[in-house]
């Protein structure tokens, strides 16, 4: 997930958010869950600290928008 496009994309799950609703949205889930499956992979790193999975949380409840001017296909 290297864009807004592919994160909002989805995938064979449903989509990963759900606008408005953090703790309904898989994307969210996999950030804060200590299960072996999560983001990022136990293999790629570190766990996102729980400050910055809190903005992504507030994030998601406001909407889960892209900036105006933000070309969603941009990494």
């Amino acid at each position: 997930m290297t864009t807004f496009e592919k994160l909002v994309a989805g995938g064979p799950d449903g989509e990963p958010i759900t606008p408005g609703k953090a703790e309904e949205s898989e994307f969210h889930g996999l950030l804060v869950t200590a299960d072996d499956r999560r983001m990022p992979p136990r293999d790629k790193g570190e766990a996102v600290p729980k400050e910055k999975a809190a903005v992504i949380a507030r994030w998601i409840r406001e909407g889960a928008k892209l900036d105006a001017g933000v070309d969603p296909k941009a990494d």
